[in-house]
C-alpha cells in the first residue's frame, strides 16, 4: 500500500519490478553469490587457521562464527589483528549476556571480494597461529 512517507512514483516502480519477477530473481542472485562468498570463507578457513579454531557452517546468513580455544580472548586478539594484520572482526562476548564467551567471533563475508576474503582470513589465520599455542589450547594474549 502507499504510505506517507515513501514517494508514491517509487512505490509504483517497486511494484512494476516485483510484478515483473525481477525480486525472484534477484535474490537468487544474491543467494548464489553470497553462498560462494561462505563457501570461499570456509575453504580459506581450513587452510589458513590453525587446527584448535572452529567454526559453524551455516546454511544461509550473512555471517560466520568461529570460536577459538578455550581461554583465548577474541577481545584481545582483535586489537592485534587490527595493529600487526589491518584486518578486523566483531568479537562475540556481547551476543552472549549470560555468559563468558569471549574467544568466540563473528567474520561477514557478504561485502567483501573473493581476493579481499581470502587475503583477509589468510592474515587473521597469521594472527592466530602466532597468539594462540597449539598445544596447550592457551593463548599468548591475555583474557580481559
Amino acid at each position: 500500500g502507499v504510505d506517507l512517507h515513501t514517494n508514491t512514483f517509487a512505490q509504483y516502480v517497486v511494484y512494476e519490478y516485483i510484478q515483473a519477477g525481477n525480486l525472484d530473481r534477484h535474490i537468487q542472485l544474491i543467494k548464489d553469490s553470497y553462498g560462494q562468498r561462505r563457501d570461499l570463507m570456509i575453504k580459506s578457513f581450513k587452510e589458513y587457521f590453525p587446527e584448535n579454531v572452529k567454526w559453524i557452517e551455516p546454511e544461509g546468513g550473512l555471517f560466520l562464527w568461529v570460536e577459538l580455544p578455550e581461554g583465548v580472548s577474541a577481545t584481545a586478539l582483535l586489537e592485534l589483528a587490527v595493529k600487526q594484520q589491518k584486518v578486523a572482526y566483531v568479537p562475540g562476548k556481547p551476543f552472549y549476556p549470560y555468559e563468558d564467551k569471549d574467544n568466540t567471533l563473528r567474520l561477514n563475508f557478504s561485502n567483501a571480494s573473493h581476493e579481499m576474503i581470502i587475503e583477509g582470513i589468510k592474515r587473521l589465520g597469521k594472527v592466530f597461529k602466532e597468539n594462540i599455542t597449539q598445544a596447550s589450547n592457551k593463548s599468548k594474549v591475555p583474557a580481559k
